[in-house]
């Protein structure tokens, strides 16, 4: 983990900075966003279960302290690097109240929408940790998993006995999200009620293990008292359930999931810039002619105009998310900068525009990396305003003549 942290800033710089490249072929372009996607953001854990299924006491055996406690009825929990300890409080009706602190100091009253926990913890600048409450009818419950099983990149599964029904929710989750994925049966009874363990374990490995990449057995109670126990977990109580374990699987998973994005990232960058098309150097647009100050600025214009009318066009019947307006919307600002910077006028206004220009240009790739819900009908907004500011650029060019 240290070696990639040391390794991946230069290694991303790098990796963006050849997706600048004009020639760059739209397969190799969609894999080298999504490993550097991939590189710049923190691994999603996401931990899920019925209400009372022990996700709270898993997650604070995850962060290794008492945490969140025991908090009922919250449908989220996200908890996320920060530089002090803070929770945010956030309401049905949109209130949104900031304390200091962790969520177990505070007594919930009234209904919570969602909690948004930061704490100064080291491990959470690799990964965020998310509780989610699996409730309501069946439609509903079968949202939530779908929801979880997109967002995720690791899940926990929480649950007393993982019977037909969780099951038939569980159907439903991708192969290839399975495979990065944990089932903790958490025994939220005193000791005495956790006689049934081998019966349960017998019942639900022959379907658990084909599923899961492990099964844990938690005593929710003991782990808890295991963390209150002083400072850092109670090495006696840690070791008599499974919740040591899977804490240290679930790690070991993270880490090499990282290191290998890394790994296939320097892969990847080394094949591009060993590609003949990337050897090629972009030649500047022609232009036409030297005429009078300020006509460059006109032909972009009448360049941008055309442009943005096709793909507002498009974008009436396509996949807001369609890489194929993204990537039009990135060249058309590309072809629009390279004709302002390869002219030999000069002026005000110009330099102006070459500014907005190459600033809009940088905007739209940062969408087509991103590629969020509606990446595409944004992108083209960004090119309007940049028309908008290129006209009023043109005709403070025209005034200053």
């Amino acid at each position: 983990m240290t070696s990639l942290q040391q390794t991946s800033p230069a290694l991303d710089d790098t990796l963006e900075q050849a997706l600048r490249h004009p020639q760059m072929p739209p397969e190799v372009q969609r894999r080298a966003q999504d490993l550097l996607h991939r590189l710049r953001n923190t691994v999603k854990i996401v931990v899920l279960g019925a209400p009372r299924s022990g996700k709270s006491v898993v997650i604070d055996m995850l962060l290794g302290q008492r945490v969140l406690g025991v908090q009922a009825g919250i449908p989220i929990v996200e908890i996320t690097y920060g530089a002090y300890e803070t929770v945010r409080f956030e309401t049905p009706d949109g209130t949104v109240e900031d304390q200091m602190g962790c969520l177990c100091d505070y007594e919930i009253k009234g209904e919570v929408l969602s909690v948004a926990q930061e704490l100064p913890l080291e491990s959470l600048k690799a990964h965020n940790i998310i509780e989610i409450t699996v409730d309501g009818d069946l439609a509903h419950q079968q949202a939530i998993v779908q929801h979880a099983a997109d967002y995720a990149d690791v899940l926990i599964w929480c649950s007393g006995s993982f019977d037909t029904r969780e099951q038939a929710l569980w159907a439903q989750v991708p192969e290839r999200r399975k495979d990065n994925s944990f089932l903790a049966l958490t025994m939220v009874g005193p000791v005495g009620a956790h006689e049934a363990l081998p019966e349960t374990l017998s019942r639900v490995a022959p379907v658990a293990e084909t599923e899961f990449l492990g099964i844990y057995p938690v005593a929710a109670l003991r782990d808890a008292e295991a963390l209150d126990a002083g400072d850092g977990a109670d090495a006696n109580l840690w070791g008599t359930s499974g919740a040591g374990q899977l804490r240290k699987d679930v790690l070991q998973l993270v880490a090499s999931g990282r290191a290998g994005d890394a790994d296939q990232a320097a892969v990847l960058l080394q094949k591009i810039q060993t590609a003949p098309w990337f050897q090629q150097v972009e030649q500047p647009r022609p232009v036409a002619k030297e005429v009078a100050s300020g006509t460059v600025l006109e032909q972009a214009l009448d360049h941008l105009q055309h442009k943005t009318q096709a793909m507002l066009a498009e974008t009436q019947d396509m996949d807001p998310r369609s890489a194929a307006v993204l990537a039009q919307c990135v060249e058309a600002a590309r072809e629009m900068t390279n004709a302002l910077c390869n002219t030999t006028e000069q002026g005000t206004g110009l330099t102006a525009a070459r500014a907005a220009a190459e600033e809009g240009e940088e905007m739209l790739m940062l969408l087509q990396l991103e590629q969020d819900e509606e990446a595409a009908t944004d992108a083209v907004t960004v090119l309007l305003q940049l028309k908008k500011e290129l006209t009023s650029h043109a005709a403070g060019q025209e005034g200053g003549e």
